[in-house]
């Protein structure tokens, strides 16, 4: 005889006969099912550990807007000390520094990208080279953009090594 053509039972215990390769008689049973076994879950932990909450019966109304939130805090850190007097030098020096670094990546990574993307329509040609070379000439470019001080450096070095 044929296991799986013999009849079984619902698992959700209505007694309804089914095919061997079904589990349920449709999804409302397995719902039903579900619903049951989570029932019997929660009443099995409350047992176990009397001193767990009880289970939320329904859920709080939403605080009103602008209302503080417990645990939250709004207040931003302080990251950086006044600029006083005293300070305003070495503030203006850091920032001079920044501004000299982003001009060298931009400087850098221009001519680095123009030339990925034109060597890459040379080498592959106008479909693909033009339409798909942008894309590794962007990555060559931003990895020049990033390491420009250490390019510079080795164009100085090569300069006094060759001179």
């Amino acid at each position: 005889m044929n296991t799986y053509a013999m009849p079984v039972t619902c698992r959700c215990g209505c007694g309804s006969t089914i095919a061997r390769t079904r589990t349920f008689v449709n999804k409302d049973h397995q719902v039903a099912w579900l619903r049951a076994e989570a029932a019997k879950r929660r009443r099995t932990r409350a047992h176990a550990d009397p001193g767990l909450p009880p289970e939320p019966v329904a859920e709080a109304a939403p605080a009103p807007v602008g209302a503080p939130v417990a645990g939250v805090s709004l207040s931003v850190p302080a990251t950086e000390a006044e600029i006083t007097p005293e300070n305003s030098a070495e503030s203006e020096s850091l920032s001079l520094k920044g501004e000299i670094y982003v001009v060298g990546s931009l400087v850098t990574a221009l001519p680095v990208f123009l030339g990925g993307w034109l060597f890459c329509l040379v080498a592959f040609g106008v479909p693909l080279g033009g339409g798909l070379g942008w894309l590794p000439a962007l990555v060559g470019a931003a990895l020049a953009g990033v390491i420009w001080p250490l390019i510079v450096l080795a164009g100085v070095v090569l300069a006094v090594l060759l001179v």
